[in-house]
């Protein structure tokens, strides 16, 4: 019983990466996810009017498609995104319980729509969306 109340405390989410490359020189695919990571740098958090054009469009979408906000029954385990690398990244934090392969394939559209990179990192070979194509949802 205690084991279960433990449980039901956990918040569980699946993260979505968005990073916007727009103006960058951008490396290959193979080299992609740690030179995001190191434009990361030590992960302090940006504030939305730092964010680019595209990343507040697809957070705009995302928070119209999906709600905004987190209460019971919400699709996120948090609202907004958070937003690093000077407003070109953001995590979408997805509630365990969403339908994450819906989420995935439409946030991969809308990042093809706007040129940027949408990384998945669970699993052995990230999936990704990358603007010149390569990606394995592209």
């Amino acid at each position: 019983m205690v084991i279960v109340e433990v449980f039901d405390d956990i918040v569980m989410s699946q993260d979505y990466i968005v990073f916007d490359p727009t103006d960058l020189e951008t490396p290959a695919k193979e080299d992609l996810i740690e030179w995001i990571n190191s434009l990361v740098g030590d992960g302090k958090e940006d504030s939305f009017d730092q964010a680019t054009k595209s990343i507040v469009e697809i957070v705009a979408w995302a928070g119209e498609k999906f709600g905004a906000g987190v209460n019971e029954g919400s699709n996120w385990t948090s609202w907004p995104p958070t937003l690093l690398a000077g407003g070109r990244h953001c995590t979408f934090n997805l509630d365990f319980g969403a339908d994450a392969m819906t989420f995935m394939m439409l946030l991969s559209d809308q990042c093809k729509r706007l040129k940027l990179v949408m990384i998945d990192p669970s699993g052995r070979e990230p999936f990704m969306t990358i603007p010149s194509g390569g990606g394995l949802l592209d």
